[in-house]
């Protein structure tokens, strides 16, 4: 009996996470959906937010370009870290991210040159951003 009530609150426990989880993937396809009907949009003078993508458990990705740089003139690992740098600092005080730091969601963000190429993927999950 025991044992069954044990197994019994470890289903309960996996439900309540799988319900979590479908709950945040949920209103990230909301947040898909808006930001899509927006883009593509200018967010800085030299970043345009071309489409957002809802990933199942709890991941949203970003696609973005670089509208006046090639991959060529990027020094890319020093893009990457300022990026993720300043990323990671956003979802740890920015109020707008506080909902995504609150239920652990994943940020992917794609940086594409000019023509196309991918320059970068940036990941920002919450073993960084809440260290």
């Amino acid at each position: 009996m025991k044992r069954l009530s044990s197994l019994l609150w470890i289903l309960i426990l996996m439900t309540n996470t799988f319900c979590q989880t479908n709950y945040v993937d949920k209103n990230l396809k909301e947040v898909e959906i808006k930001l899509n009907k927006m883009a593509p949009m200018m967010i800085d003078s030299l970043t345009r937010l071309d489409s957002v993508k809802a990933i199942p458990n709890s991941t949203l990705q970003y696609n973005c370009t670089l509208t006046r740089s090639n991959k060529e003139q990027i020094n890319v690992a020093a893009f990457k870290e300022i990026m993720e740098s300043l990323w990671i600092k956003e979802m740890k005080t920015a109020p707008e991210f506080k909902v995504f730091y609150k239920n652990n969601v994943k940020l992917n963000y794609n940086y594409y040159d000019k023509k196309g190429e991918l320059v970068c993927s940036i990941y920002i999950t919450p073993e960084k951003y809440k260290n």
